[in-house]
Order: C-alpha cells, then sequence, then structure tokens
C-alpha cells in the first residue's frame, strides 16, 4: 500500500491545492518514512516469499534470508529520539530473541545444502560476528557431528552384520566365549572408519557452483550411494518446512470451498474438493489461468451428459 501511494505523491499534493476541505495530505517529513518504511518491510517481504514456497525445501534457506535481515536491521540509523528509531530498536530486541534461540538447529540444513556446506558458515559467521564466530562453528561441528553419529547408529541397528552372520572368515567360534565380542569390536571399527570417511569427504569437497536450477533433493538422491548416512539426514531435514504459512493457506482453502450454497456439504465432499483443488493445481508447466473447481466439475458433468445422450 505504502509503495503505491508513492506513486501518486503529486496527486495528493494536487489534491491538496484544488480541494480546501482536503487536510490529509501527507508532510515532506511522512513522505521521507514512508520511502525508508518500504525499503525496510521490503526485505521481509521477499524473505516471507522465500521461506512460505511450496514447490522447493525451504528449511536449507531460513538461514540465508534471516542473515540478510539481519544485516538490514543492523544498517538502519535514524536520529536517537525518532520514532523510526524507537521501530528498529524494537525490531532488533525482537529479533536478537528469536536468532538465539533458533540460530544453531538453523545452520544444519545449511551444512546439507552441497552449495554451501560448513565452508559458508565459516566464512559468514567471520564476516557477521567477528570473534565469536569461532565459537559457533565449534557448536555448529558438534551438533553436527552428534546428529551424523545418532544416524549411524540407526543405520547399525537396521542393517547389523551380526544379525546377518557376519563375513565368512568372521563366523563366531561357539567355543570361544569372548569371540563374539571380537567380532563386534572390528564390525565397529570398521563401520566407524567408513562413517568418518563419509563426513570427512562430504565436507572436504568444493561446494557445488550455485544454481537457480539446482535441485538438492535430486542432488542428494543420486549421491545416495557415496553419503548413504548423511542422504538420510539430508532426507529427513530438508523435507521440513521453514514457515507454517504454507500449512496455514492449505487449510484456509476450505472458506473457498464451503460457502452459503454448500454449507451441507459431507466431511468427505469437501475433503475431495480441496484434495481435487490441490491435485489440479500441482500440475507443472502450466500456464493457464487456474479454473475453479465447481466449474470443472461442471464441465464434467456436461461431458458425460452428452456422452450419456449419444
Amino acid at each position: 500500500m505504502l509503495a503505491t501511494a508513492k506513486e501518486f505523491r503529486l496527486v495528493f499534493d494536487s489534491l491538496s491545492i484544488q480541494d480546501p476541505n482536503y487536510t490529509f495530505k501527507p508532510s515532506f517529513e511522512e513522505w521521507e518514512n514512508a520511502d525508508v518504511i518500504c525499503k525496510l518491510l521490503k526485505v521481509f517481504y521477499e524473505a516471507t516469499n522465500v521461506i512460505s514456497g511450496t514447490k522447493y525445501p525451504t528449511a536449507n534457506l531460513y538461514l540465508h534470508v534471516l542473515l540478510k535481515v539481519k544485516l538490514t536491521l543492523e544498517n538502519q540509523h535514524f536520529e536517537e529520539e525518532s520514532e523510526l528509531n524507537t521501530m528498529v530498536k524494537y525490531m532488533k530486541k525482537k529479533f536478537d530473541k528469536y536468532w538465539k534461540a533458533s540460530w544453531l538447529d538453523l545452520c544444519i540444513p545449511v551444512i546439507l545444502d552441497p552449495q554451501f556446506k560448513l565452508k559458508y558458515l565459516d566464512f559468514r559467521f567471520k564476516l557477521e560476528f567477528g570473534y565469536d564466530a569461532i565459537g559457533m562453528i565449534s557448536k555448529v561441528k558438534n551438533l553436527l557431528h552428534g546428529l551424523f553419529q545418532e544416524y549411524l547408529k540407526l543405520n547399525d541397528n537396521s542393517s547389523d552384520p551380526m544379525s546377518q552372520g557376519g563375513d565368512v572368515d568372521m563366523a563366531i567360534n561357539n567355543h570361544d566365549p569372548l569371540a563374539s565380542w571380537d567380532q563386534h569390536v572390528t564390525l565397529s571399527a570398521r563401520s566407524s572408519n567408513e562413517a568418518s570417511i563419509e563426513f570427512e569427504t562430504y565436507l572436504s569437497k568444493v561446494p557445488v557452483r550455485r544454481s537457480k536450477q539446482f535441485n538438492i533433493l535430486a542432488w542428494w538422491q543420486m549421491s545416495s550411494a557415496e553419503y548413504p548416512t548423511l542422504s538420510r539426514m539430508a532426507r529427513d531435514i530438508l523435507v521440513v518446512p521453514a514457515s507454517t504459512v504454507a500449512s496455514e493457506s492449505a487449510f484456509s482453502t476450505g472458506s473457498r470451498v464451503l460457502s452459503d450454497f454448500r454449507s451441507r456439504m459431507t466431511a468427505e465432499t469437501v475433503e475431495a474438493l480441496v484434495c481435487l483443488q490441490d491435485w489440479i493445481r500441482a500440475i507443472a508447466n502450466t500456464r493457464r489461468p487456474m479454473d475453479s473447481v465447481h466449474d470443472i466439475i461442471l464441465t464434467l458433468e456436461g461431458e458425460e451428459t452428452v456422452e450419456a445422450s449419444s
């Protein structure tokens, strides 16, 4: 609304000249404040569009937009007693509260993005946080390593070589009560070495060159043989949406399905209509305007009537 109003600034000035009763003309200072607020809110608008997407993973994008918002707020400088200064101070205070509570968890999806990995966090945190970056990176590494070990245990439990008999040359000697322990130590050392190689290999490789066409889920699917444990982590972590906006908008479609003329539909019918509408909108590469579900149903019913009569 402010961006649209700015385009009609001369119209407001002209109206105040032509109509003596018009006393709501914004002052020069108010127009200047509107310009500043527009630039500030644009960052939040763009961030909201990114993290509320439904056609791509958003977990790995959240930290990027938060850092952009953080940098924008820190670069705002106003007079000490101005209203804008009070507003930005309150925004910074609110932002810092949520940043301290969430920054560590938001780093993991970025590391699982082969376009950035841990090298990006090391580079960016040093620019943003100076000497504090060393401690922050250490916390990220500890969290990532602990998470990796948890997934490694899941892999061992789901495919335990001992439960399948193990290798031929490592068969358990029934006459030696410690033979099973020897086998367990050998297998644990082997799996730990392989896991360590997987972990270090991924982090040490040069990040993939950034591209708008890059599909992170497809990349992990193709790399699952090389990074079996990390690919499981990526599969579970990257599917988590960064925002609840998408879920809320999905539920709000009910208001477009139910109306004064459809208020007596059963729950099964409403569910079918919502699902059908979602499936139709998900059709890829469609450029035609999306018709309403009601119109589509009427069209299908008309075609069935014609076929029956013929």
